[in-house]
């Protein structure tokens, strides 16, 4: 009997194996094996020539505009190659919308107030994710607009934080005595504190509240606590406090003394609203750090709206800024934020409706870095991220403040990542704290260039 050849065989089930593999490569794109998490099938892609290709922003034409007056010294050290990309010309843009508020408008005449006849607060809230935790960016801002406008204190101060042992510009230690319902877990659907946090007190619950360190924030400046309806019952440095809270949102004087240097609270368990404190000056730049991990500034829209008027009545702001991206480019392969600008002009319009006379900031998505073929660089979604923001605060009458293309625009996420002395973080999606301090600096000269343009020689 005749025995069957089977030398022919490997070579024909390589054959065959490459011609499926090669069928898989040119149907099935690339995009599906990305959305998927899983390698790119390309069976000659080692033969082919790569191709390194100069990228050009999208956003915008990369044409010199007319620098920005330095309104602000610049003392953080820096490295040669993030010297060379930061942006100098790009400044506040105004909305170009017909019949809206404009932008600043209403913020920059408050500070022309302020400067003129020192008499009046100018309250700056200024709501974020962890890009701005532990008062990070804005520690900055509060400390150049105050030495330019006065004032004194920290501002907002949360009953409880996850980064209390970190933030430098107050000093708040509370016990384990305190439930803290938030945007992440209020199953009950109560009223959330304009933090995105609510504080209730079980029994024995203390907090005790230092001062920070700096020129504006050397003690604690006529505290106020801020609660919502029902009785607080306390004790405030050993004086006992009954308070009685009618509204959805109530202020209360704890202290007159602008010379304080420690608060001990105790309190007895209740079911009243807590939402926390504030150190501030009468007059002058109070600007509350209204941070939340992992939000979007979507979540704004749950906060109650006849709260949010009652906040507009008793501590109004000239400004709100709305500080978020980095939590929506967590995979590089999104690049379509249809439905985010959607939802942000639902926040948009929600606090519109609250604060009818204050001005809006949007400031943009930074830079993000992805690895993408074996090495960093800017995430494909960034740029339309930062689109959608743009159309967002145009249509609701929002000033716009870009800041990817500020601290360099492509790539320049890697080099603030990598160049030393190093400025963010391996995630090449954070700050540190010296990178943060030079974000501040460039979004306070571009507030100071905007009140110079409109209040020229003050």
């Amino acid at each position: 009997m005749q025995q069957q050849d089977n030398h022919n065989k490997p070579f024909l089930i390589v054959a065959f194996t490459c011609i499926i593999l090669f069928l898989i490569s040119v149907v099935i794109p690339p995009t599906f094996w990305k959305k998927n998490n899983l390698s790119v099938v390309h069976i000659f892609s080692n033969l082919e020539t790569t191709k390194k290709t100069k990228y050009q922003s999208t956003y915008k034409v990369k044409k010199e505009g007319t620098p920005l007056k330095q309104l602000v010294k610049d003392t953080i050290e820096t490295n040669k190659a993030v010297a060379k990309i930061i942006r100098n010309d790009v400044g506040i843009e105004p909305p170009d919308t017909i019949g809206k508020q404009n932008g600043m408008d209403a913020f920059l005449a408050a500070l022309h107030q302020q400067s003129s006849k020192k008499n009046r607060k100018v309250r700056i809230g200024y709501f974020g994710d962890s890009m701005i935790e532990g008062d990070l960016i804005t520690q900055t801002i509060r400390a150049i607009l105050q030495n330019k406008f006065g004032g004194d204190g920290v501002g907002f101060i949360p009953a409880t934080s996850i980064v209390a042992h970190f933030r430098q510009t107050v000093k708040a230690y509370a016990n384990e005595n305190w439930e803290d319902i938030n945007f992440n877990n209020n199953k009950q659907k109560l009223i959330i504190g304009f933090s995105g946090h609510t504080f209730f007190a079980k029994n024995n619950a203390d907090i005790i509240i230092k001062p920070g360190g700096g020129k504006h924030l050397s003690n604690l400046y006529n505290v106020s606590i801020l609660y919502g309806n029902g009785v607080l019952d306390l004790t405030c440095n050993k004086q006992h406090i009954k308070l009685i809270g009618d509204g959805l949102f109530n202020v209360a004087k704890l202290s007159n003394d602008s010379n304080l240097k420690l608060l001990e609270l105790k309190f007895n368990e209740s079911k009243t609203p807590l939402f926390g404190f504030a150190s501030e000056s009468r007059t002058g730049i109070i600007l509350d750090n209204l941070s939340f991990r992992g939000t979007s500034g979507t979540e704004l829209t749950r906060l109650n709206s006849k709260m949010l008027k009652q906040i507009d009545s008793l501590r109004p702001y000239d400004l709100l800024v709305l500080h978020y991206g980095p939590n929506l480019l967590y995979s590089d392969s999104i690049i379509n934020f249809n439905y985010y600008q959607k939802q942000l002009e639902k926040s948009l319009k929600h606090l519109r409706k609250a604060f009818p006379r204050t001005s809006i900031l949007i400031v943009s998505t930074a830079d993000k870095a992805f690895k993408i073929d074996g090495e960093y660089r800017t995430g494909n979604g960034v740029e339309n991220l930062l689109k959608a923001q743009q159309a967002a605060a145009q249509k609701y009458g929002c000033a716009f403040f870009n800041l990817y293309e500020a601290m360099g625009g492509y790539n320049s996420m890697k080099t603030w990542a990598e160049k030393k002395p190093i400025l963010a973080g391996s995630d090449y999606t954070h700050f540190n704290q010296s990178g943060s301090a030079k974000i501040g600096r460039l979004i306070s000269n571009a507030i100071l260039n905007e009140y110079e343009q409109a209040y020229p020689n003050h």
